[in-house]
């Protein structure tokens, strides 16, 4: 559903056909309207993306940018360390490295070496570990 205003404005008057001319810019985190010389600013959530850090300590190995996952190094089942090397990607011409946000078990591998993945995108879960022993640092 298309919001009801943009900075204020109606956004019957941004996407009216009858309207003049417009152009849309695309931004990571929404889009950019230009119409008449002015510029409007609509911020549209990125479900995908909510927590990409990790951070919330859920297990979730999420892509830090749009790219092609270029290698995993884990297999289903494996138990990692956090901070461990789980995967590689390839974002503007440069290799990332993302690493287990936590210690535990790989439980689902989402994406494979030579798949483009959106910023946000799960690239790998690990569920917690019960214990500390074991883990591949």
């Amino acid at each position: 559903r298309p919001p009801s205003s943009v900075n204020s404005m109606p956004s019957s008057a941004v996407s009216h056909p009858t309207s003049a001319p417009y152009r849309i810019v695309e931004l990571a985190e929404g889009v950019v309207v230009v119409r008449e010389g002015r510029q409007y600013h609509v911020a549209l959530p990125r479900y995908e993306a909510a927590g990409a850090s990790g951070a919330d300590g859920d297990g979730s190995v999420r892509a830090p940018m749009n790219g092609r996952v270029v290698a995993v190094f884990v297999a289903l089942g494996e138990r990692v360390a956090k901070g461990a090397r789980v995967a590689a990607m390839e974002a503007m011409k440069m290799e990332h490295t993302l690493t287990a946000p936590i210690d535990g078990t790989v439980t689902e591998i989402a994406a494979t070496p030579g798949s483009q993945v959106a910023e946000g995108a799960i690239v790998l879960r690990i569920e917690a570990a019960a214990d500390a022993q074991n883990l591949r640092s």
